[in-house]
């Protein structure tokens, strides 16, 4: 279950039928300008605000909001209330448990809603969202997974601190499966460890990057896993340490516009029943942000888990 729901992700690149240069219609907007491209550094694993994005105006047309989905449009009501009010962000509150580091809180900017309402692209707050939307059903379902998180899984973080990328994929690795996200650089891959086979899949729907792009990752998981035998005892070199096959060539279908569509909903779904809500799980008291002129004023923040 947690697989297929997650395989789903793709990398968020969603239709525009105006885009020149789309492929099969799908586009991912730049985040990385040509000459971090020659020189071959990884783009940035952040969205860049989208133009067409103004505060306190309606992110949908009235037409589409009459067919969205209902935590779509109750999502889309809490923006316009509080956008009224020069709120700018919402706050997300995780545990040690979520993504394996400190009890933490992270921003989802309204500026990133309006892609994900008008399916353009998925910022990481939000992949960290529906990363957290399945842990809950994965525990229920009693699936032993470890999530990574997107914000420490990408090729910006193993250029720039690959020690820290190999720590966060070692620590999920005393579960059977541990699944991730991974950004290529303006591009989302799902990598899924499967650690009683030793194997590890690689789903690239786009089919958009080269195998050779997923050598550095490959190396960084090889890595995790030695240093998690080392916790087990085990030497790199020991005779019992399993060697890892990573498959790059796993055969996919093409995601509808309705599996995007769901997607949006379940992210909505998690913001406005487990995140705004005072009794939500990953509510954070006083999680948002005020525009105040040009400054922005942090609101007194109190983490408060409700499981």
């Amino acid at each position: 279950m947690v697989r297929v729901e997650f395989s789903r992700i793709r990398y968020f690149a969603y239709l525009d039928k105006d885009e020149e240069n789309s492929r099969d219609g799908y586009f991912v907007r730049k985040s990385v300008d040509e000459k971090e491209k020659t020189e071959g550094t990884a783009a940035s694993v952040w969205t860049k605000d989208n133009p067409k994005y103004k505060p306190g105006e309606p992110m949908l047309s009235e037409e589409d909001l009459n067919v969205v989905r209902p935590s779509s449009l109750t999502l889309h009501n809490h923006y316009m209330v509080q956008s009224a009010c020069g709120v700018e962000n919402i706050f997300v509150s995780y545990q040690e448990c979520h993504f394996g580091s400190d009890t933490d809180t992270f921003p989802v900017q309204f500026c990133d809603l309006y892609d994900l309402f008008n399916l353009d692209a998925l910022d990481i707050s939000l992949l960290r969202c529906f990363s957290l939307k399945m842990y809950e059903p994965a525990k229920d379902m009693g699936i032993d997974v470890g999530f990574l998180d997107p914000q420490i899984f990408s090729a910006t973080m193993i250029q720039c601190n690959s020690n820290t990328v190999i720590i966060a994929i070692a620590k999920p690795m005393n579960h059977d499966f541990v699944v991730g996200a991974y950004n290529t650089g303006g591009h989302w891959v799902l990598v899924v460890i499967v650690m009683k086979w030793n194997i590890v899949f690689y789903l690239d729907f786009a089919k958009q990057v080269p195998k050779q792009k997923f050598q550095d990752v490959q190396q960084v998981i090889n890595c995790a896993l030695g240093q998690y035998m080392l916790t087990k005892g085990e030497t790199a070199k020991s005779k019992s340490t399993p060697k890892l096959t990573h498959k790059t060539d796993f055969k996919l279908h093409q995601i509808s516009k309705d599996s995007y569509v769901m997607i949006r909903e379940m992210i909505s779904n998690f913001i406005e029943s487990d995140v705004i809500p005072p009794e939500g799980r990953y509510y954070v008291q006083g999680g948002y942000q005020i525009l105040a002129g040009s400054r922005m004023q942090p609101g007194n923040r109190t983490v408060t888990y409700n499981n």
